[in-house]
């Protein structure tokens, strides 16, 4: 096969997004396979396993939502600040993602009496495997799920040839995928609602300022699941 014209396929914007969503589910199903393969149960026994380790479903999350982006855009030697990630306006980008997390901070507090998505750890891994579990789930919960909301969000866009107003199709189509997409996982109309939101939000501002960097960091801090999986590396 011609490895040009292979390249050519992959770069192709229409594959990318629908071969990006069958990977969410298909990836996210051969994770929870091979994680109640190696423990000899079936799913029925995961979803008790998952209240007494909900670390494990940190891989489902890196190989469902991140990876495969992140494969392609090394396979295409995509140029990354297509996707942000760069030092341009990079000041403009941290500033505005900290009014979206100062403002949701606030909302929390007003709602729920805490200034974070807090949930109390209740499990404990030992070391090395804490450290382990704690650098995967914020990098997986932050960075890596924003870079794909962000890598989705620019695929769209040369896919319907448009992308230059800041609230773009390409991004409307993305952040309301992405939010039935947590319909389905959480089960939560008020949670896919207030992702979308979020997302929303800083899709803006990497539209705005063409960097994502702040976006990833932004969603890093307001990740409840990324304070969740921290806390491993002081338990």
């Amino acid at each position: 096969m011609n490895p040009n014209k292979t390249l050519a396929f992959l770069r192709n914007p229409t594959f990318r997004i629908i071969a990006t969503w069958v990977w969410w589910a298909a990836g996210a199903g051969l994770v929870l396979w091979v994680i109640t393969a190696a423990l000899g149960i079936g799913f029925t026994e995961f979803r008790t396993i998952y209240r007494q380790q909900p670390h494990l479903l940190t891989y489902v999350e890196v190989v469902g939502v991140g990876l495969f982006p992140l494969v392609l855009t090394l396979i295409c030697r995509d140029d990354w600040t297509l996707y942000g990630v760069r030092a341009n306006r990079l000041r403009t980008s941290l500033l505005w993602s900290a009014v979206i997390v100062i403002a949701n901070s606030v909302y929390l507090y007003l709602t729920t009496g805490y200034w974070l998505n807090w949930r109390i750890l209740t499990v404990h891994v030992a070391f090395p495997a804490n450290l382990w579990y704690a650098t995967l789930g914020i990098f997986a919960y932050g960075p890596l799920e924003m870079f794909f909301v962000i890598w989705l969000i620019a695929n769209t866009e040369k896919a319907i040839r448009g992308g230059f107003s800041l609230v773009s199709w390409g991004l409307l189509v993305t952040v309301v995928m992405v939010g039935l997409a947590h319909i389905a996982t959480a089960s939560s109309i008020y949670s896919a609602l207030y992702v979308t939101v979020l997302f929303l939000l800083l899709g803006m501002v990497f539209k705005h300022t063409g960097n994502s960097i702040g976006p990833m960091i932004a969603w890093t801090i307001i990740n409840g699941q990324v304070w969740f999986l921290a806390q491993f590396l002081w338990s």
